[in-house]
């Protein structure tokens, strides 16, 4: 109940700082940019980054969690009815996943770090390239459990897709 009604003061904010030229919107100005409560998932995800790039692991983390709570960026629709919902979508989920995977893997959490790529690859995302290059990650890819991971839902995918590239064919194909 506070977080909804902290959204919502912020909300309004915003409103009177675009809508208005009195002095009510300087006041709503200071606020808002004082306020470290994200309103979305993108701005969650967006403050999580920012944190990570002064090396405010353990802040980012929380802020990247928070984006299983808050409102998507946009509405989303179930199929075949009228019924909106406003959620984190699919792909804010793999980004607050991703990036808690680079946190935890920064702050030496290995099976923190190895969970989140696990439900990162579980909930979609498909960039092996990222995950195998990105030097965020450097400390989680030394674990042999991360190759692991990788190969089982590589393997999944090629099989749902029909694609292989080198490192899901069988001993006898690699030639």
């Amino acid at each position: 109940m506070l977080q909804k009604r902290r959204t919502d003061v912020k909300v309004r904010a915003r409103w009177i700082v675009y809508n208005s030229d009195t002095e009510d919107s300087e006041q709503a100005e200071d606020a808002f940019a004082s306020s470290d409560d994200p309103i979305n998932a993108a701005e969650a995800i967006e403050m999580g980054q920012d944190l990570c790039s002064e090396g405010k692991y353990e802040d980012a983390v929380g802020k990247f969690q928070q984006v299983f709570t808050l409102p998507g960026s946009g509405a989303m629709r179930y199929k075949g009815t009228v019924k909106e919902i406003s959620c984190a979508s699919p792909g804010e989920e793999s980004a607050a996943l991703y990036n808690l995977a680079c946190c935890y893997s920064q702050m030496g959490s290995m099976d923190q770090a190895l969970e989140a790529v696990d439900s990162c690859l579980e909930n979609g995302f498909s960039d092996f390239d990222s995950l195998k290059q990105d030097p965020d990650l450097e400390a989680v890819r030394k674990d042999v459990r991360f190759n692991a991971i990788l190969l089982k839902y590589n393997n999944l995918l090629s099989n749902l897709s029909g694609k292989k590239d080198g490192s899901n064919k069988q001993w006898w194909e690699r030639w």
